[in-house]
């Protein structure tokens, strides 16, 4: 199983968010936003962290570029598209974290519902005699 994309989206602009990260943990896993190489924190991507209590590991995210123009939707950018989900999630509960930054001074003006949406694609491989 493989994590295919990542996207936000809401019945209004969401040209307020700055930037967004999701991450997954196993345990209590504090998501401080630091590149971890074993120590609690989030891990890059890179897998280390999929198995491990107490570290998270970050699989996707979005910073916004200066002139970029969010509309309604916005498609996050994967950590690791080849990391095996069903790994990481065996056994074990899996926690998401979504940690989003609004750009400053521009709240929106009404209530924006948030819906995170993920599509997961699965994948074999066979072989015929």
């Amino acid at each position: 199983m493989r994590l295919a994309s990542v996207t936000l989206a809401s019945t209004t602009s969401l040209d307020f968010v700055d930037s967004i990260e999701v991450s997954m943990s196993h345990g209590t896993a504090s998501a401080s936003g630091s590149e971890s190489s074993g120590e609690e924190g989030v891990d890059g991507g890179t897998g280390r962290a999929c198995r491990q209590a107490g570290l998270a590991m970050r699989v996707a995210d979005y910073q916004r570029i200066e002139s970029s123009i969010a509309g309604p939707t916005i498609d996050l950018i994967m950590a690791n598209p080849d990391l095996n989900m069903f790994d990481c999630m065996k056994e074990e509960p899996t926690k998401f974290d979504v940690k989003l930054t609004p750009r400053p001074c521009s709240a929106p003006a009404n209530d924006a519902p948030l819906i995170l949406g993920t599509c997961i694609g699965a994948e074999t491989h066979a072989s015929y005699p």
